[in-house]
């Protein structure tokens, strides 16, 4: 009979764990940007091309199964996803399997059930993925119990469990970028270069902002040698080439029109940053306060001397000033820092070198430790506790609507994270109150 090793058991029951997590949250985003992404995928199916107006018609119009519709846009008189094609792509075999099963994905109930399946998958890859690297430097017991940190202690919860984004297959990609590279540093294998190319290349197609972690991971392997670097980039622009014929086939377009940069409004850098990285509506290390542990790594030699430590740290910075740089950097309607939920691959790299080079005195072992636990414990509450789990965070982006008040974000007297159904019919009735003559 077939039986498992212990430490495979255990990350299988984890694994088994955060799918039941993602399955049974009550806060979904099912009908934010992702709504069209499954429903172009039967389109394409059906008939080859992303030609969505005569399925939004079958449904009723575009308005009835799109709600405000910005989720498509009109290219050469047709109706077309606005977003990124990686995840249409990538739920292609769902989709088919479900029509089969007789769902269809102009019913909101059928699409919204088929994103979260894929949500979990997508979180338990993640996880997976982030145990691989951890087990490469942290005893197994470190490794799992970080890996669930890592997950139910971010956005990769709050965000990837909650819809079908765009962002599931682009963190996807980038973690299993960072496991080949961690496998070459710290555990001796071979190079793999060309992979971590066209994995990179395959990211774009989830997200531009792919580009500035392909220059990243092109810097960190000019620290090896040349012969590594020409591969993943020469990988990387076979790839590429893969990407721009996909977009002619299936978009039509060379850069579709979420890449093009004049579609993205410019904002203020600094408020973008103490926005992204410290507000009380969306900061990174305000959501996720025990991530801030990763910079104790530049106070230890060990994790300063891999250049892996400066990928992770590096990655996380890049990040944060593009998207600080935009004017709608906190994301729109959502919970936390969605848009950084990219760098969390990165900070989860630079932490586990940080650990795994702590000194051997017991009191920095134990005074990191409790730091980790208690940060830690507070990251879960606020993640999984409120942000999956509270339908009060939901609603907290209106009354009023974010986009319309983003003052709002830095609030310390009303922060999203503890948001209840109290506090925000607070709110609703402070702001219906008429203004004092």
């Amino acid at each position: 009979m077939f039986t498992l090793p212990p430490a495979r058991r255990s990350v299988l029951m984890a694994a088994c764990a955060l799918a039941a997590v993602v399955a049974t949250a009550e806060v979904r985003y099912t009908g934010s940007d992702a709504r069209a992404s499954l429903l172009a995928a039967q389109v394409l199916l059906r008939t080859g091309s992303l030609h969505l107006e005569d399925e939004l018609a079958r449904g009723g119009g575009r308005q009835a199964v799109l709600g405000g519709g910005w989720m498509v846009h009109t290219q050469d008189g047709h109706l077309v996803p606005y977003y990124p094609v990686g995840p249409v792509l990538a739920g292609l075999p769902a989709v088919a399997l479900a029509n089969a099963l007789g769902a269809d994905m102009v019913v909101a109930a059928h699409d919204a059930r088929l994103q979260i399946a894929l949500a979990a998958v997508s979180v338990v890859a993640v996880f997976l993925v982030l145990h691989a690297i951890a087990a490469l430097a942290l005893p197994a017991p470190a490794a799992l119990w970080l890996a669930l940190l890592l997950v139910l202690g971010t956005s990769l919860t709050s965000t990837l469990a909650t819809a079908f984004w765009t962002h599931d297959g682009f963190v996807v990609c980038w973690s299993l970028v960072l496991l080949l590279l961690a496998r070459s540093e710290l555990g001796g294998r071979p190079e793999a270069p060309w992979r971590v190319g066209a994995l990179l290349a395959v990211a774009l197609l989830f997200r531009p902002t792919a580009l500035v972690l392909a220059a990243a991971t092109f810097a960190y392997l000019a620290t090896r040698p040349w012969r590594v670097l020409g591969q993943a980039v020469l990988g990387y622009a076979i790839g590429l080439a893969a990407v721009v014929t996909t977009n002619l086939v299936v978009m039509e377009r060379v850069v579709p029109a979420y890449y093009h940069p004049m579609n993205w409004p410019g904002g203020r850098l600094l408020t973008g940053l103490a926005g992204v990285l410290v507000s009380p509506g969306r900061g990174l290390f305000v959501f996720s306060p025990f991530l801030l542990l990763a910079f104790l790594g530049l106070a230890l030699p060990p994790a300063r001397r891999r250049p892996l430590f400066w990928l992770g740290l590096g990655s996380t910075a890049a990040l944060a000033v593009l998207v600080a740089r935009q004017g709608n950097w906190w994301g729109g309607w959502c919970f936390g820092p969605r848009l950084l939920v990219d760098a969390v691959p990165g900070l989860a790299v630079a932490l586990v070198l940080t650990l795994a080079s702590l000194p051997p005195a017991p009191r920095w072992r134990r005074a990191t430790t409790l730091a980790l636990i208690g940060l830690g414990g507070v990251s879960v509450l606020v993640h999984t506790g409120q942000g999956l789990h509270q339908p009060a965070t939901y609603d907290w982006n209106d009354a009023p609507a974010i986009d319309a008040a983003p003052e709002r974000l830095f609030d310390w007297r009303d922060p999203q994270f503890l948001a209840t159904p109290a506090r925000n019919a607070q709110r609703r009735a402070i702001a219906a109150e008429p203004p004092p003559r």
